[in-house]
Order: C-alpha cells, then sequence, then structure tokens
C-alpha cells in the first residue's frame, strides 16, 4: 500500500482532473485485468467519474514516477467526502458483451488493436511487445465469448 506520508505524492490524472489520492491498493493476479483501490481524501459526489481513463501518478523507489493506467468502474462518496474509486485496467472494457463473429485476415496484433479500440480504449495509448510474431490468418472465430477471453484463447 503506498501513502503520501512515505512515498511522495500519489495522484490520479485525466483531461481537466488531478485529484490527490491519500491511500493505494494494488492487486494483480495473472490471467485478469488489475484492480487498484484509490481514496481520495475530498472528492465532489457530482463528479461523473465512472468510465473515465485516468492515470494514478506516484514516486517510484528509484525516484522516477511510475504511472498505472485504467477506466474507473466503481465509485462511492461517503458522508465525510471520502472517496473510494475502483481503477481498473483497460481491458475490463473487454469483458462486458459476448459475442458470435468471424474475424477475416488479421493478425493478432491488428485483431487485438480493433478490439481495444471498440471498447474505447484511448487511440495511441496501445502499445505491444510481443515475443513471438503472429501471421495473418484468413479467418479466426469468436463464438459466444466475451472479447477479453478472445484474446486469452489466441495468446
Amino acid at each position: 500500500m503506498h501513502s503520501p506520508a512515505t512515498d511522495g505524492r500519489l495522484c490520479l490524472q485525466g483531461p481537466n482532473l488531478s485529484l490527490e489520492a491519500v491511500e493505494l491498493e494494488h492487486h494483480e493476479t495473472v490471467g485478469r485485468p488489475f484492480v487498484a483501490r484509490v481514496v481520495i481524501p475530498h472528492l465532489d459526489p457530482r463528479l461523473d467519474l465512472i468510465g473515465r481513463s485516468l492515470q494514478l501518478v506516484y514516486p517510484a523507489p528509484d525516484g522516477t514516477e511510475s504511472v498505472i493506467a485504467g477506466v474507473i468502474a466503481a465509485a462511492r462518496v461517503d458522508h465525510a467526502g471520502r472517496g473510494e474509486l475502483l481503477l481498473c485496467s483497460h481491458a475490463v472494457l473487454l469483458d462486458h458483451t459476448r459475442h458470435h463473429r468471424l474475424w477475416l485476415d488479421r493478425d493478432f496484433a491488428g485483431l487485438a488493436r480493433a478490439l481495444f479500440e471498440e471498447a474505447g480504449f484511448p487511440r495511441g495509448q496501445l502499445q505491444f511487445d510481443l515475443r513471438r510474431s503472429h501471421p495473418v490468418r484468413p479467418w479466426r472465430l469468436q463464438a459466444d465469448e466475451n472479447d477479453l477471453e478472445f484474446l486469452q484463447r489466441l495468446c
């Protein structure tokens, strides 16, 4: 858990928004999108944050800035104005709807890019570091699976 008192400033940033956080609890599981619980000491309950792409910026041990980019999946504010946000990997955007479709003439990177962009992933923020080549295939069938399950199966 990171705290501004011990680690320096912890900040949630996005277009026209900067919120100082006081607590971060980050969970990662192999094969699942990450989830981070972020506590904001004073959060305006009128802010519509659900679905917004934000970045959590905090100092790394080596003195550089670390960034966790994600989307707000849940938000709540208590009676004292203390807010708790759930920042999730953009991959959760792929986990909502089941599809039956046939993809033609795509390699893995092109297919993944199309799925993320279709789900609303911020254009230009997608990076691939593939360890092996993935050739263009004449077709790939997505049958009764959400986009995240489909991509995981193709990996």
